[in-house]
């Protein structure tokens, strides 16, 4: 006998609108399910104010409300968020709500509903769509002059159809997918919507990971998982995670080279985006070859490092077999390397192509490490450097 089929995530649903409810009814905060045509909102919420012990009044104070709810919705985190993913149409949707929009994640086996406004510090883009990052502080229970002044105050999230995007695509060797000038064209593109545009999404695109994900989606599809397929399961989360955390490391560097003075200063004449293309081309390589262990040189290999050296900032640059005859012949030594053996070079010595193709994108590579082994931000690295690129000194050790 047929009878009815309701689906596991129309009950989770459900809970979490309880939960939510219930998490706001001590904060005098009212909610309504949207019940037709839910494309991205599942209840608005409204501000009450209490009149006297007996009685609230509505104030037309409202904000949007997501609610997901259940343990997939927590699979991602930090060590102080989490992280939820969506499409590109669902953030769009929250960005282009004529309300703020609040994420709400419920967690049934905590009792627990964590939140965060969706606005420009917590949604981020992804080339498969957005996240956004739920601070694990964030109850629900204690928000009240949080939401209060969220749902007084007006939409401060951009159009996102203002948004300039730029994104790199890496090939499955992680070299990038462009012809040369293809790649000058996105550097202009993407330097100069920098200085003119605050809103800009600079990106990489793994070519993998479609894939990735593709192989994914094919095994969760199966009425029953066996051992092997949890097993590779887990093995492809982890490789997206890696693939994750690549791109922000990725993405940091490509900014740097495109805005950071302190690289592009007496390197990257302003107006040569193929100087710049070569020299985010060279970081992306290096960086992927550094972290996947395939980096190496065909000819010398030198160290290079802040001439103070307060930061303890080590970057290895590989010089071809040419590259490394031409350093040779330049300062005199064909066989002897012993002068090498203590910083008696300035990086500017190497010349201004191997600046370009190998000092810049090294150089870039271990700040980019550095800065997240410190966890700091980039403006407060460079506002402790001594003076810019060409104060770093090259030697062996």
């Amino acid at each position: 006998m047929k009878l009815p089929v309701v689906p596991k995530t129309e009950i989770t649903g459900q809970i979490g609108i309880t939960m939510v409810t219930a998490a706001l009814h001590p904060l005098a905060i009212t909610l309504r399910p949207v019940e037709i045509l839910d494309v991205g909102i599942d209840c608005q919420i409204e501000i009450l104010r209490k009149v006297n012990e007996r009685k609230l009044e509505a104030t037309g104070r409202l904000i949007g409300v997501q609610v997901k709810c259940g343990p997939s919705f927590f699979e991602h985190q930090t060590d102080d968020e989490w992280v939820h993913y969506c499409s590109e149409s669902h953030a769009n949707y929250w960005q282009c709500y004529s309300l703020p929009v609040v994420l709400v994640l419920c967690d049934p086996k905590l009792n627990k509903c964590f939140w965060v406004e969706v606005n420009d510090r917590s949604l981020t883009w992804t080339p498969e769509g957005a996240k956004v990052l739920v601070p694990k502080a964030n109850d629900l229970g204690g928000a009240k002059s949080a939401l209060e002044a969220i749902a007084g105050s007006r939409k401060t999230v951009s159009d996102p159809s203002e948004r300039k995007r730029y994104i790199f695509p890496l090939d499955g060797e992680y070299n990038v997918a462009l012809s040369h000038e293809e790649l000058g064209t996105l550097c202009g593109e993407a330097s100069i919507a920098m200085k003119e545009d605050q809103a800009t999404v600079v990106d990489v695109d793994f070519e993998v990971e479609p894939m990735i994900a593709a192989e994914a989606d094919s095994i969760r599809t199966k009425a029953s998982l066996s051992p092997l397929d949890r097993k590779r399961l887990v093995e492809l989360a982890s490789m997206s995670e890696t693939l994750r955390a690549l791109r922000r490391r990725l993405n940091v560097g490509i900014r740097l080279l495109l805005e950071e003075p302190y690289l592009r200063d007496g390197n990257i004449v302003p107006t040569d985006f193929d100087e710049a293309a070569r020299a985010v081309g060279g970081f992306i390589q290096h960086y992927m070859f550094d972290r996947l262990g395939r980096r190496g040189a065909e000819g010398l290999a030198l160290d290079a490092f802040i001439g103070d050296g307060s930061n303890g900032l080590i970057a290895k640059i590989d010089l071809s077999n040419e590259e490394e005859a031409e350093f040779r012949r330049r300062h005199g030594f064909a066989n002897d390397l012993e002068p090498m053996r203590w910083p008696g070079y300035f990086v500017g010595d190497l010349g201004h192509e191997v600046i370009i193709d190998r000092a810049l994108p090294a150089i870039t590579s271990a700040i980019v490490i550095f800065l997240e082994r410190k966890n700091l931000m980039a403006s407060e690295l460079f506002n402790s450097l001594p003076e810019p690129l060409f104060g770093w000194r090259i030697g062996l050790h």
